[in-house]
């Protein structure tokens, strides 16, 4: 399963304006345009099962409790308009919490807001939500958080694009119905609208549209069925949602469509039309709302581990332990970073002789050899060395660094295809100046 509640969690905020006609139809949909702001509140309730594999030939499989919680609250402020075919793609949320915790059996995973970087802009890509900070670089954790939030715009398929009387029904778009769910695709079912009636609370008045339906499709976790059942409130006289309330099951799928775990849940949002002072147009003059490559750096962030570093999002962290970190890239590149107590760090002479007689001793043809160069990090001492050399039959460009701290020492050894893109060796530089030891800290799971 995936951190961030994604079997059912429709991390989602709804809009609507209306326009009563003399006929006593309303027609429910809102024009996201640019400067447009509100205010966000949400909570998501999961429990439930997961069916694990028998350990034995003659075992049940093993069902896993699961149990979680999330608290989601942020400012968000639309920056470009949408267009009658496609839906506002971007905006900035300053978060005031982004509270997550779940429990898998006896597993605790858990992640709360870092004050540093709560300033997000959100970037709509597919169905995904892609943010960076224009305040520093985000870790994975962060990531995966906010990418399957529902992204507010793109749910203008749940509304029924002409005027509806109190019983009318629609049903809601594929496009809504995978925001809503955080399937990848909708491969069968259906997600229905019904404007159920006219609600007064504390002298406002609200339109009521249920919304019912069982759908099947494809998400990360596989072949998956969900129910949901609930309805969103429009106030009536500012025009907007101010609230959504939904109950849902999910049942993942086996190969042959039976249930392999249910998980049940229940969302709550609350929205509000507001200004935020961190949005107003003085905040954000001269503020970096478009990705570049120094505001879209990841951290790699482990106090288990005492290691700190960022990197570009082109690299993955494929594995990470006490002894060694590796990451890689799509066309090919490899970067494996091996941390060592200080006493046993090699300097870049006795590095370079040790990645020789290694080489040597595979039978690597080494074609050329750099001079060790001394490079400047605060902190640390750093140096560097290159070679290129003959890996069956083809030509690779071998990059290593050599960094000391007062905590600790690592060494970074490099390999891509020599016609690679340049920016893979400045991509190594840069995680290596970036490093930071630190004595490892007693955690709990993140």
């Amino acid at each position: 399963m995936p951190e961030s509640f994604t079997l059912i969690v429709p991390l989602a905020a709804l809009a609507a304006a209306f326009v009563t006609w003399s006929d006593d139809s309303y027609r429910l949909e809102e024009k996201f345009s640019a400067g447009h702001q509100y205010h966000v509140s949400t909570r998501v309730d999961l429990s439930g099962s997961l069916s694990m594999p028998a350990q034995g030939k003659d075992m049940p499989p093993q069902q896993i409790p699961v149990t979680g919680t999330a608290s989601v609250e942020y400012d968000e402020r639309i920056l470009d308009a949408e267009t009658e075919a496609v839906p506002a793609r971007k905006s900035i949320r300053v978060y005031s919490r982004l509270d997550f915790r779940r429990k898998l059996g006896e597993q605790l995973q858990e992640s709360s807001l870092r004050q540093q970087t709560r300033r997000m802009v959100i970037m709509r890509l597919d169905q995904n939500e892609v943010p960076f900070s224009p305040d520093g670089p985000l870790t994975w954790s962060e990531i995966d958080r906010v990418r399957t939030d529902v992204f507010t715009p793109a749910l203008r398929g749940l509304f029924p694009g002409k005027p509806v009387k109190i019983g009318d029904q629609w049903p809601a778009g594929e496009a809504a119905v995978r925001e809503l769910t955080d399937l990848d695709e909708v491969t069968g079912g259906q997600l229905n609208c019904r404007f159920q009636d006219i609600y007064s609370k504390d002298g406002r008045r609200f339109a009521r549209v249920r919304l019912s339906g069982v759908v099947y499709g494809l998400s990360e976790d596989g072949r998956n069925r969900q129910q949901l059942e609930g309805y969103y409130l429009f106030d009536l006289y500012d025009r907007f949602l101010s609230q959504v309330y939904l109950d849902g099951a999910s049942w993942l799928l086996d190969k042959d469509d039976k249930p392999a775990g249910r998980v049940d849940g229940r969302f709550t949002l609350s929205r509000k039309l507001a200004r935020s002072p961190d949005l107003s147009d003085e905040r954000l003059r001269g503020l970096v709302v478009e990705p570049n490559d120094d505001n879209t750096l990841l951290l790699f962030s482990e106090p288990a581990l005492g290691v700190e570093f960022v990197y570009p999002r082109r690299w993955t962290v494929r594995r990470a332990d006490a002894r060694q970190i590796v990451l890689d890239e799509p066309t090919g590149g490899g970067l494996a970073v091996t941390l060592e107590p200080l006493s046993q760090t090699p300097s870049g002479a006795e590095f370079l002789n040790e990645a020789q007689k290694t080489l040597a001793a595979r039978a690597v043809k080494i074609k050329k050899i750099g001079p060790v160069n001394r490079l400047s990090q605060f902190g640390a001492a750093l140096e560097q060395f290159t070679l290129e050399a003959e890996i069956d039959g083809q030509s690779w460009q071998l990059d290593y660094l050599v960094s000391k701290q007062a905590s600790g020492g690592a060494t970074f050894m490099g390999r891509w295809p020599a016609h690679a893109d340049k920016e893979l060796a400045r991509d190594c530089e840069r995680i290596a100046r970036s490093l930071k030891l630190e004595p490892p800290k007693k955690t709990g799971t993140r």
